[in-house]
């Protein structure tokens, strides 16, 4: 794999994303919903595993993103990826 050399342009990203409960260093949320859609628009609906985490493949830009499980408060978030 290669890297960008400040010519070619990135158009697939690969995000980890750990799910936490209250902060980053709080437990990790297995079985949380995280869905939303990549900068493109192509939407994503994946479910956390046992370490709390959800691996999402798309176009870089402003992803948006919505974590929700049972018992827990829903957030709903934006970020640069």
């Amino acid at each position: 794999m290669s890297r960008p050399n400040g010519s070619e342009k990135v158009t697939e990203v690969t995000l980890t994303l750990y799910i936490h409960e209250g902060s980053v260093s709080g437990s990790v949320i297995s079985g949380a919903r995280v869905y939303g859609n990549d900068a493109s628009g192509k939407s994503f609906d994946l479910t956390t595993d046992s370490n709390g985490l959800v691996s999402i493949t798309g176009a870089p830009g402003k992803w948006y993103f919505t974590a929700s499980k049972i018992g827990y408060e829903t957030v709903s978030w934006n970020k640069d990826i």
